[in-house]
Formats: C-alpha cells, sequence, structure tokens
C-alpha cells in the first residue's frame, strides 16, 4: 500500500512531461531595443524575437504573464512590467504587441497595448483565417457572396477556405459604423498563403473617407504550416 503523496514511477514520469506554458510573440509595428523577457524562473530571461508580422517562439509563460525588464548597467537595478496577462482560457497564447498607448493601474502609459489570442489549432486551424476587430468601433466583413458577418469591438470570427494549390489574392468586402450610425464602405484584398492559417487584424477608421484601407488598418499575420511542436501536441 502506497503513502500517501508517493506517486508510481509511470504518473510520476507523466506529470514531469507535462509542457510548461509558452507563447508565441508577433508585433505590429516600433521595438523593444533593450528590454528582455523573463523566464520560468526570476534568474532566467531571454532575449525574444520582435519583428512586425513576423511569429517567433514559443517562449516560456510564468504565471501567464509576459514581463519584460530592462537592467541599468551602473546600477544592476531592474526596471520591470507586465505587459500581457493571458486569460486563464486560452493555453496557447499569441500576444501580438500593438503601438497604442495603455495606461496601467499605478497610472503608468506604456507606449505599446498587447492583444492575446487564442494560437491553438482548435480555435485557428490550417487552411483558416482568424478575423479580428481591433477598433473601438463595429465592423462589417465578408467574403465573395458570404452573408456578411458584424463583429463588435475586440470581437473575431473563423474564416474557413478549402486547402489552396498556390499562393493567391483574396477580396474582402469591409465597412465600418461611423458615428452617427452611418457605415462607410471598404474593400480590402489579402494575400493568403498556401499550407497555413492566417490572422487578420481590423483597425478601420470611420472618419477616412478612403475605400482601400492602409496597410495599418487591414494587417494580416501568415502562419505556415510548419508549425511549432507545442501546438501540434496539445489539441
Amino acid at each position: 500500500m502506497l503513502a500517501a503523496g508517493v506517486l508510481l514511477p509511470s504518473v510520476r514520469a507523466q506529470v514531469e512531461e507535462q509542457p510548461k506554458n509558452t507563447f508565441r510573440l508577433t508585433a505590429l509595428s516600433g521595438s523593444f531595443d533593450g528590454w528582455k523577457c523573463s523566464g520560468y524562473s526570476s534568474s532566467d530571461s531571454f532575449q525574444p524575437i520582435i519583428a512586425q508580422r513576423y511569429i517567433s517562439g514559443p517562449y516560456p509563460l510564468e504565471d501567464r504573464r509576459m514581463v519584460f525588464f530592462k537592467q541599468d548597467e551602473a546600477t544592476g537595478e531592474k526596471a520591470t512590467q507586465t505587459i500581457a496577462t493571458v486569460p486563464a482560457g486560452i493555453r496557447q497564447p499569441l500576444i501580438v504587441l500593438c503601438q497604442l498607448p495603455q495606461r496601467l493601474e499605478d497610472g503608468t502609459v506604456l507606449p505599446y497595448t498587447a492583444l492575446v489570442l487564442d494560437d491553438s489549432l482548435k480555435s485557428t486551424p490550417l487552411n483558416s483565417i482568424r478575423i479580428v476587430n481591433m477598433s473601438r468601433y463595429p465592423t462589417m466583413m465578408a467574403f465573395g457572396g458570404q452573408t456578411p458577418a458584424e463583429l463588435a469591438p475586440g470581437q473575431s470570427t473563423l474564416v474557413s477556405h478549402p486547402p489552396l494549390e498556390k499562393d493567391m489574392s483574396a477580396v474582402m468586402q469591409l465597412a465600418v459604423s461611423a458615428p452617427g450610425g452611418e457605415w462607410k464602405k471598404k474593400k480590402g484584398e489579402l494575400f493568403l498563403r498556401k499550407n497555413g492559417r492566417h490572422y487578420v487584424l481590423l483597425n478601420l477608421d470611420p472618419f477616412s473617407d478612403d475605400t482601400i484601407p492602409s496597410s495599418n488598418q487591414l494587417i494580416t499575420i501568415s502562419d505556415l504550416r510548419r508549425l511549432p511542436p507545442v501546438l501540434i501536441e496539445q489539441p
């Protein structure tokens, strides 16, 4: 009979093999020169690759927070900032750094806001497009003759498509709700890569009369089939 708290070797091995929390990272613009990330312990640190519209990682995620720190070379003191907190329901986060000011509870203003997306294959399978409304205004979108889907601020939707034989362009019909209730129609073009999946971030400007969104208002991030094992091994 086993004493309380004693694990069989097979059970102990399974516990030890449990993968630690990780995240992947991308940015829409800007840089974090000189900043590092905290790892699984206070003594761990690493320099993440932060490039525009390029997904890097996976990186270790401690206590469901992504913490940046900058160390003063003269004094050795660290200035730390929690850039993103991952909601409990997201096991495999993609953290998107956006160049929008963020005011913290202590009054500190950061030059970036972090958008946390569910990066799992269950949420965004291969041959699909996860469309996220990043703006403060309701947005409508549709491909081809599809029925338009309205997205509230912060809301997302998934559009699936057949496997592509080659890279191709796709036209998206868009509209954004301007103050006063008027819907301003726009049209955007996406470049889709074969054997992959895509994140499309919408930040449409309701005050602009331009019918074609700029590259900062219609942002496509491609994620190709050669995904990190952490995404494939954790359904």
